[in-house]
């Protein structure tokens, strides 16, 4: 049985989809464990009893080991109380062992406790081991089999596909199972062939020296294969839906006539599903094409049933019929892997249209709703009832087709969005269409523009789907970024020599924290640091900022008229930190002493303090309650409050270098919003000494080419806000120790909550300063917002084709990451922007006078 990952919805606690175990098909199971993970076996079950300690005990903050105690604890006075019916056949006892794992997470992989907890487990196994022999009078027909659900990192996480944590052990000794066999070098075999003969690499590591074990012949398998082999020793049927090969190679050679009809039967089950997939789509597909090797894997299960008898007269035949067996179940899990597939063809299609039509939908809103031409005649084309005609057409054809086919829900869902978005561009779009094609056979310079810009924004987005692979590529955007705007932005561009530095310098800081090693590890130090940093940043923005936001290019006069966006000149001539800002420093400092106080009692196993949990928590809630009830008319004001609302509890989350990246991520944002208003103001002025006669027709909520640099600097950010400290992709990056200071009991969906809050903080401040630097520039913030997503869709289409259903979990795991991320994004922007727009929406905006 395979871990159903839609469970992730409910916290493994229970599952989505209903499940078959070996466990189901015995006569009776015991087991104890976890209360998350032992009850799922028990659901609608007459045979399976489960007995789990109480959540409260998985408390990251004490010792795990007494989770693993307890259940060695029940198991040893189950076996004393000599139930009868152990000693009946197809009983299976399940002890789930969870105390390495906590420790793990709480401790790491290498501390003394999660060592000290595998020493207590060995001697607890042996124990029990022993018990058991007694239980049973030695009889010899008890088998035991040690595995565990997956790894861990260095850092004490787990779920990407790193071979830290998909590789696990396993250990099988007992009833009906082979003696090791000795080699003369390290060999390890994968699904009963040696990894040298495999046609795909196989993403083992070599046993560690230190184990002295390779002289042994090492037997990998995949999880899945253990069900089968579960289910053969204890004389059970296979799970429904398995798709586990028997590792036959664990089966004792005497037992020929058990491998012989184990092999049989799990070949047969598997072709049974492929079989069955098959007539299903035949029967719902109006273009059938059957699987190419469904002749020959009816013909090799047929020549296995024949061959059956033979081999038990013939032992020698064993392999050769093992071999054939192996053959037979991977042509059916190639079939079953086709009809899986089947419809992935037609669904590429029009998904891939979807994201080209979005990307042309936004094009053509932008050209006629946001450009300087909007107004143009030519706009005014009356729609077109035949390409409307024809659209309505083939969007019948199509939900015919699909009404034929017994689709999902979710196709529709699919086709529904390029017919809408290529409708809207051919029945409302064309005079926009031919507005492009008018402008690129314009002047030359008009060309070589809208190449450069196009260019930029397509390399742009490719740079950035390359940075989710490669870390260190966000170093070199902002690397590039810093000698950009250095050398780019003088002159004529209206960007001082003093603020070019400081935009190169802090683009330099912030280009180090995607290099950093995920694996640092954790330091309070450097937490309060960061946290001591995010106040004197604080402090320098209640001083500074409403002062910077004035134009260079204005005067002192119209400054202290106020002329800026939020800028009143009791703001530009006081400095005064307001009552709430002056609760906010009191925050962050607070969290700074929560920090150092609560990691020194966790440090010493005294547990989570009562009265730093309640703190902690309430600096999270209310300063979250002050943040988005704010109602200043004071952009400055309103940016420094919010950057030290939500800096608190970003310390109080934070574990390493969190902080500091906080600090220069923020620090960052300040100087592009005043770079951007130099440049602004620059390019404003040079547009007025070219059409002073015009000056009444020019027009300040426009989207141009030029605000494309915006838009890609801003995803940039977004991807740095993600990538800055770890590999959001990646479920390692993820450091549940972050929650430590809120709750130490472990509750997925809290602490998934709180890592969720953590994860939107640095995007929460972006969207702020994205949404004020909309507002500075007058720019139309659904214009702005539409050129990201167009952006962010090219990046969106490369993962879609780089999604993969095939090769190790870590390229398929990632490649889905990836493509669920991207998308995610889109939804993700316009709900920060809708916060955005909330919590500015006092702001006032005046108007942007030029001299």
């Amino acid at each position: 049985m395979y871990e159903d990952v839609s469970a992730v919805t409910t916290g493994w606690k229970d599952n989505p989809v209903e499940f078959d175990s070996a466990f189901n098909r015995s006569r009776w199971t015991w087991s104890w464990g976890s209360p998350d993970i032992v009850p799922m076996f028990a659901k609608h079950t007459h045979n399976v009893f489960a007995d789990a300690y109480p959540p409260e005990f998985e408390d990251f903050a004490s010792d795990a080991w007494l989770l693993d105690k307890w259940v060695f604890d029940k198991v040893e006075q189950f076996l004393n109380a000599k139930d009868p019916r152990i000693h009946e056949d197809k009983v299976f006892f399940f002890l789930h062992l969870l105390g390495t794992d906590t420790n793990g997470h709480a401790k790491r992989p290498y501390s003394h406790e999660y060592i000290d907890n595998i020493r207590k487990i060995d001697r607890a196994i042996e124990k029990v081991v022993k018990q058991m022999e007694e239980t049973f009078g030695n009889d010899g027909k008890t088998t035991y089999i040690f595995t565990a659900d997956h790894g861990m990192s260095d850092r004490g996480n787990h779920g990407d596909g790193d071979t830290a944590n998909t590789e696990t052990p396993v250990v099988v000794w007992g009833a009906g199972v082979s003696k090791p066999q000795k080699v003369s070098k390290p060999t390890i075999y994968f699904q009963d062939k040696p990894i040298e003969s495999l046609k795909t690499q196989h993403p083992s590591r070599p046993t560690p020296s230190n184990w002295q074990l390779d002289d042994l012949l090492r037997l990998d398998v995949e999880q899945g294969d253990l069900a089968p082999l579960m289910s053969t020793f204890v004389a059970v049927p296979f799970p429904v839906n398995n798709v586990g090969i028997l590792p036959t190679l664990y089966i004792d050679k005497s037992q020929i006539d058990l491998k012989i009809s184990a092999l049989y039967t799990n070949a047969e089950q598997v072709f049974r599903q492929m079989e069955r997939k098959s007539s299903l789509k035949r029967a719902s597909t109006l273009f059938f094409t059957e699987f190419p090797e469904m002749y020959k894997a009816k013909s090799l299960l047929e020549r296995l049933r024949t061959l059956s008898t033979e081999v038990r007269a013939n032992p020698e035949a064993v392999e050769q019929y093992e071999d054939l067996a192996k053959e037979s179940m991977a042509t059916s899990l190639r079939g079953m892997h086709y009809f899986q597939v089947y419809d992935w063809p037609f669904l590429m299609t029009i998904v891939t249209l979807g994201y080209f039509g979005w990307i042309a939908f936004v094009a053509v809103i932008i050209v006629l709703f946001f450009s300087t031409n909007a107004d143009d005649p030519r706009f005014q084309t009356p729609v077109s009832n035949v390409r409307f005609g024809i659209s309505g057409i083939i969007s019948v054809l199509l939900f015919a087709f699909l009404l034929h086919d017994q689709s999902p829900i979710s196709y529709y869902i699919y086709a529904a969005f390029p017919i809408g978005f290529w409708t809207y561009i051919f029945t409302y779009g064309m005079p926009a269409i031919r507005y492009a094609i008018d402008y690129i056979r314009g002047t030359t310079q008009q060309r070589v523009d809208i190449v450069t810009v196009l260019g930029g924004c397509i390399a742009a987005a490719q740079i950035l789907v390359f940075s989710f692979f490669r870390r260190e590529t966000i170093s070199i955007i902002f690397g590039v970024l810093a000698l950009w705007g250095f050398f780019m932005w003088g002159g004529s561009k209206g960007v001082s020599f003093r603020l070019r530095a400081i935009w190169a310098g802090i683009s330099v800081a912030l280009s180090i924290f995607p290099v950093v090693p995920i694996s640092m590890g954790e330091s309070y130090f450097l937490v309060c640091g960061g946290g001591l940093l995010v106040v004197f940043c604080g402090l320098l923005a209640f001083k500074h900022l409403p002062s910077l936001l004035a134009s260079d290019t204005m005067s002192s006069e119209k400054r202290a008229k106020g002329t800026v966006v939020g800028a009143s000149s009791a703001s530009l001539s006081s400095g005064a930190i307001p009552t709430r800002g002056i609760i906010f420093l009191v925050y962050a400092i607070a969290s700074v002493v929560l920090v150092f106080l609560t990691d020194r009692s966790l440090e010493q196993s005294l547990g989570l303090p009562f009265v730093n949990q309640v703190l902690s928590w309430a600096i999270l809630g209310t300063g979250c309650v002050l943040v988005v009830s704010q109602t200043e008319s004071e952009a400055s004001t309103l940016i420094s409050n919010l950057f030290l609302g939500v800096g608190g509890p970003y310390i109080l989350m934070s574990v390493s270098f969190e902080s500091l990246f906080f600090s220069v991520f923020s620090l960052f944002l300040f100087v592009w919003l005043i770079v951007e208003r130099r440049l602004a103001d620059a390019e404003e002025a040079e547009d007025a000494r070219k059409r002073v006669q015009q000056k009444s027709e020019q027009k300040f909520d426009e989207v141009t080419l030029r605000h494309a640099r915006i838009a890609a600097i801003y995803v940039a950010l977004c991807l740095l806000s993600f990538f800055g400290t770890g590999n959001v992709a990646s479920v390692t990056s993820f450091e549940i120790s972050s929650t430590y200071r809120f709750v130490t009991v472990f509750n997925p969906f809290l602490m998934a909550a709180l890592l969720l809050v953590k994860l939107m903080i640095p995007f929460a401040i972006l969207a702020a300063f994205f949404g004020l630097l909309n507002r500075i520039l007058r720019l139309p913030p659904l214009g702005l917002s539409l050129l990201v997503t167009a952006i962010a869709d090219i990046m969106t289409i490369n993962f879609f084709f780089l999604v993969r259903d095939h090769g190790s979990w870590q390229d398929i795991g990632m490649s889905i990451s990836f493509y669920v991320m991207a998308n995610a994004f889109l939804v993700f922007h316009f709900l920060m922007s809708g916060l955005s727009a909330f919590l500015l929406r006092k702001v006032r905006q005046a108007k942007l006078k030029l001299e």
